[in-house]
């Protein structure tokens, strides 16, 4: 072959190497955040909040001051809890509820193995350009092979209503990250993929809206390591699934404990989570599957937030404390490992071992037979070492104990930026009186 042909060979190779490499350092992620004239829900009174007044937040009352002058009152200093709310915090805002997972894609994708079963990103994707850039509220998938879940047989190509929205003109469900990163694609999942949906017959996303056919038991259920949740089910004894003695941990009293056999725990878990019914999900770590109905984020004038009252206090009067539980707690069960012992009765070496011992990344699969103590092994894989679990999060100063503002002790924060900075208030909107008028957002007050 001739040197210039060579060449020629040689150089897209070294494009797509080059490719490679630049994703591999820069991890590239992409998520869909929809521009304000795809919502059903416009904006147009927030946009003109700021055009000649300076609005700010003192734990939940609003005060206003003329938009050219200094506030001079002692209040509005940040010392007092006072935020200025400018147009461009509401912007981080929406951008942080779309877009932010703090994180959670190493839990989901590495330990819970959300795409690592029959629901595969490649299926996601096949599915959203099978909709020819139609827009929709229930996302229907096939599955990529035959598998056995809690009990029950499903085929490769059954198509599966996984409820996650596609807004119309976009390539990814509403809330869903995808992120490269070590030499594979994680998905993460943010805000808006529970509390916003897309009107079926126009294809715009209605912000705010619950996602009331969001099939998340379903989805669990196709990990590979479901068991990662078994707190969130009717699971009260993991003795219950001990087969093999021999597959034991040192515990933090230094005795052997057997783990619970992978396979009998991943049952039990699946058989749960498949009886979850579409837009309901499990937010307490109680070993009881007790679901409920996925909240709406129309805030403005439900103080106290959630079903039942816990976010009350916080900045911007509890709407922080309301944005903060789902990231803290639910989409990482490893947040609890230092409390479990006193939660569950489950010594913290058991309780790690537990959730890893089935990881869908091998990285993070712990063998109890390797010698090593669960904590230790996580240890070396742990993003975020000073805090527990891989989310980004802080401890509160009484952590463990708990707090009106932080309900297990910790507190997400995203690296680089203050505490809070991220926990915007989760786009209050006004509900409407009359149906035939359209939904108005307005800052919480």
């Amino acid at each position: 072959m001739k040197k210039s042909s060579w060449i020629l060979l040689l150089v897209p190779l070294a494009l797509i190497g080059t490719g490679w490499l630049a994703a591999y350092i820069g991890e590239p992620e992409y998520a869909y955040t929809p521009p304000e004239h795809k919502l059903d829900n416009a904006t147009a009174i927030r946009a003109q909040q700021f055009s000649s007044l300076r609005q700010y937040d003192i734990w939940g009352k609003t005060l206003t001051v003329p938009g050219g002058m200094q506030p001079l009152n002692a209040r509005l200093q940040p010392a007092n809890g006072a935020v200025e709310v400018t147009d461009d915090m509401l912007k981080l805002g929406r951008r942080t509820l779309y877009e932010e997972t703090f994180g959670n894609e190493i839990f989901l994708s590495d330990v819970l193995g959300i795409a690592s079963g029959p629901l595969k990103i490649s299926n996601i994707m096949e599915a959203i350009v099978r909709l020819e850039g139609k827009g929709t509220d229930n996302l229907r998938v096939e599955l990529d092979h035959d598998v056995t879940v809690g009990g029950r047989l499903f085929h490769k190509g059954e198509i599966i209503d996984t409820g996650l929205d596609v807004a119309k003109g976009a390539y990814a469900p509403i809330g869903m990250t995808v992120k490269y990163a070590e030499g594979r694609a994680k998905i993460g999942i943010g805000c808006m993929a529970c509390h916003a949906t897309v009107n079926r017959e126009s294809g715009m996303v209605v912000e705010g809206a619950p996602n009331t056919d969001l099939n998340l038991g379903l989805i669990m259920a196709l990990a590979t390591n479901s068991a990662a949740y078994f707190t969130h089910t009717d699971v009260t004894k993991l003795v219950d699934y001990i087969q093999d003695e021999n597959r034991s941990v040192t515990n933090s009293q230094g005795s052997a404990e057997a783990l619970p056999d992978p396979k009998l725990l991943e049952d039990a878990v699946d058989r749960n989570l498949l009886k979850w019914a579409p837009g309901n999900f499990d937010t307490t770590v109680d070993l009881v599957s007790d679901i409920t109905q996925i909240p709406d984020m129309f805030t403005k004038g439900g103080h106290p937030y959630s079903w039942s009252g816990f976010a009350a206090v916080g900045p911007f009067k509890g709407l922080s404390t309301f944005s903060n539980n789902v990231h803290a707690q639910n989409t990482d069960t490893l947040s609890q490992m230092d409390i479990s012992d006193k939660l569950w009765g489950i010594d913290r070496e058991i309780y790690l071992g537990t959730i890893l011992q089935n990881a869908a990344n091998p990285k993070f699969r712990y063998d109890p037979n390797s010698g090593i103590k669960p904590t230790d092994f996580f240890k070396l894989l742990d993003p975020n070492p000073d805090t527990p679990g891989t989310n980004e999060v802080i401890k509160v100063p009484n952590y463990p104990k708990v707090s009106a503002i932080a309900p297990d002790g910790l507190y997400i924060s995203s690296p680089a930026l203050r505490p809070g900075n991220k926990l915007m208030p989760c786009l209050p909107i006004r509900i409407r009186s009359d149906p035939r008028k359209p939904l108005q957002r307005t800052p919480s007050v």
